[in-house]
């Protein structure tokens, strides 16, 4: 019931709300990774003929399938994830777009494939340089995961990658890892199966399996693919740079967040939930050099709007 302190009968907070995430599968055959991502999507409504803008699911993602003979006229700003699995090889020029598509903040997902070439380890993109191609007469399995890590933590246990239904290798590249790079699951014999890089503000992942190619492994036919496909599609999503304990904060307190885009620029904040009779004036302040906004005037509860005027937007 509510007193004479009413200020506090309203409570506010932040959920994070993603939309529709959207994911371009590169591959001579991927359309298992798009009925992976989103059952209600064929092959023939993702495919580039369809504008991906007039693309509706009530799935969170929106996959679309490019051949690798299209990936060159491909707007790769337009999607948020970029999944590739098999192809016989990517141009340095492409792959110069995709590390700049990470460093700006989007995610690379990638399968190794026996049609890799020295242009790979050529780019500054990979995670880790691809070796000599193993071939393993008896399957391993993966032998370690990091449990902690978001994309294994409270849905994976030991038994879902060396229990009897846990998927089986049979070839793996030997990997010599680039610097600050995590390997956050190895196979049994110690070569590293799942490893992540960050670039910029972006993420790279690198899992060291052909994964269409039942030669190599039955990872796709496994119950772990799917959950784990997607929790690694929506692990990079969710690691925004302000998190949400970042911005559910208390009055009196000091909120900071990081606009690296907006350096420099001034910032406008208001409260938006407040009434006309209560409304505070709008306050200015301008986003430090390193891209850090810091704003000391919280004094309402409330649902506060931060406006960035760039230069060009």
């Amino acid at each position: 019931s509510s007193d004479r302190l009413t200020v506090d009968d309203v409570r506010y907070f932040a959920v994070k709300v993603y939309g529709q995430i959207k994911v371009l599968c590169v591959g001579k055959n991927s359309s298992y990774l798009s009925l992976a991502l989103n059952p209600e999507i064929n092959e023939n409504a993702a495919d580039l003929s369809s504008p991906i803008s007039g693309l509706v699911s009530e799935y969170v993602f929106l996959p679309v399938i490019c051949k690798p003979e299209e990936l060159e006229n491909m707007p790769f700003e337009e999607f948020d994830i970029v999944i590739i699995s098999d192809i016989d090889g990517i141009s340095s020029s492409i792959l110069k777009r995709l590390r700049n598509l990470v460093t700006n903040g989007k995610e690379l997902i990638l399968f190794v494939s026996e049609g890799y070439n020295e242009g790979y380890n050529e780019i500054d993109l990979f995670p880790a340089r691809l070796g000599e191609l193993l071939t393993f007469e008896n399957p391993i399995k993966i032998g370690f995961f990091e449990q902690e890590h978001p994309i294994f933590r409270n849905i994976f246990n030991t038994q879902h990658f060396s229990g009897e239904n846990a998927p089986l290798f049979y070839k793996a590249y030997r990997l010599e890892k680039s610097e600050n790079v995590e390997i956050i699951a190895r196979f049994n014999n110690n070569i590293p199966a799942i490893l992540e890089r960050d670039i910029g503000r972006g993420k790279v992942f690198l899992f060291n399996t052909y994964v269409s190619d039942l030669s190599w492994s039955n990872f796709v036919l496994k119950p772990i693919f799917l959950p784990l496909l997607h929790q690694t599609s929506i692990y990079a999503i969710s690691e925004e740079e302000n998190s949400i304990d970042e911005i559910n904060l208390q009055v009196g307190t000091t909120f900071s967040g990081y606009y690296e885009d907006y350096a420099s620029n001034f910032a406008t904040i208001k409260n938006i939930s407040m009434n006309s009779e209560s409304k505070s004036s709008n306050s200015s302040v301008v986003v430090g050099n390193n891209g850090v906004l810091k704003y000391e005037l919280i004094q309402f509860p409330g649902i506060y709007e931060i406006e960035i005027k760039g230069k060009d937007r």
